[in-house]
């Protein structure tokens, strides 16, 4: 489906068990160049044929970008090397504000709010890691989350 829709691509794609019984979920990131696309997709279960249907996509220039932190309070910064709507970044930015102020980095965290059952793990799951004040998140493809917490810690508490 990937090559028929968009050419060849480099990248990672896979299709799992979900959550409907009979049915796959398909997920993939892929690039040509800079443009970077994300797909899901459902198709049945072998040994039916592929059928894709339920098809979302969205595709985006890798470039950085700051996003608007508004009462998060402790974080001063937020930028992505990855479209600010591939993934669930503030499911991800909760996780990373426990984590550090647990001092609990580095750590891999799921960028999905609710089950990742099926879902690839080079996609959706990201490593994060503290230096200094500044946590980076980056998943095995180059997606990528960076934060920087202000001088007295997440909690305030110095």
């Amino acid at each position: 489906m990937i090559k028929d829709r968009y050419g060849a691509q480099d990248g990672v794609w896979r299709c799992a068990h979900g959550y409907e019984e009979g049915r796959l979920d398909c997920y993939a990131e892929v690039h040509r160049g800079s443009r970077y696309r994300t797909v899901y997709a459902r198709t049945p279960e072998p040994p039916a044929a592929p059928r894709f249907s339920t098809i979302t996509t969205q595709a985006w220039d890798r470039q950085w970008r700051v996003l608007p932190t508004g009462a998060t309070g402790p974080i001063r910064l937020v930028r992505l090397n990855a479209s600010a709507r591939a993934f669930d970044w503030g499911w991800l930015m909760s996780a990373v504000l426990s984590d550090y102020e647990d001092k609990a980095l580095p750590r891999i965290e799921n960028s999905v709010d609710g089950g990742s059952k099926g879902m690839p793990r080079a996609i959706f799951w990201f490593r994060c890691a503290a230096e200094g004040r500044v946590v980076t998140c980056r998943n095995r493809l180059g997606d990528e989350l960076r934060l920087a917490f202000t001088a007295t810690g997440a909690s305030g508490r110095g």
